[in-house]
C-alpha cells in the first residue's frame, strides 16, 4: 500500500521550527510495517528529525543566524540583476539555511509505531517565515 497526502499550513513570522510529529502519526492509517517520508515542496523549508527542546531550538536558531545572517551581503539579493517579480523577497539567507537542512526525512514504521528515539521529533524548519507552505507525507507499508 502507498498513500500520499498533501498538507498545507500557514507559517507565522519568526516561526522557525514546527513540530509535526503528531500530524505525521495521524496519517499512518494502521500500517503495521513500512515507512513514512515527509517531503518539503519548497526551497526554503526543510524537514528534520531532532530533539525538540526549547534551549536546543534556540541554539539551532542562533547557529543558523551565525551561518547566514539575514542582513548579510548576498548575490541572490541583488534582484535588479535577476528577472524576478517586483515583490521578490530578499531571502538569500533562507536559501543558505535550507542548504544545510534536509528537504525530506524517512522514518521506519515497525509494529504500527514510528521508530523515533525517546527525544526525537519530526519538524519542519521554516527558513523564510510567514507564508503558505505545503509538504507531503507518503506512507508505504502493509
Amino acid at each position: 500500500m502507498i498513500k500520499n497526502y498533501t498538507i498545507e499550513l500557514e507559517t507565522q513570522p519568526h516561526e522557525l521550527i514546527i513540530d509535526i510529529t503528531d500530524k505525521v502519526k495521524s496519517y499512518l492509517d494502521g500500517v503495521k510495517n513500512g515507512q513514512v517520508t515527509i517531503y518539503s515542496t519548497h526551497t526554503t523549508m526543510g524537514v528534520k528529525v531532532l530533539e525538540s527542546e526549547a534551549l536546543l531550538l534556540t541554539d539551532i536558531k542562533n547557529f543558523l543566524y551565525k551561518l547566514a545572517p539575514k542582513d548579510g551581503i548576498y548575490y541572490h539579493n541583488e534582484v535588479q540583476k535577476r528577472q524576478v517579480p517586483d515583490n521578490e523577497r530578499l531571502n538569500a539567507h533562507s536559501h543558505l539555511w535550507s542548504f544545510v537542512i534536509n528537504v525530506s526525512e524517512t522514518i521506519p514504521i515497525i509494529n504500527g509505531e514510528l521508530m523515533l528515539g525517546k527525544w526525537q521529533k519530526i519538524v519542519l524548519v521554516e527558513c523564510d517565515p510567514g507564508r503558505k507552505r505545503t509538504y507531503l507525507i507518503q506512507v508505504i507499508g502493509e
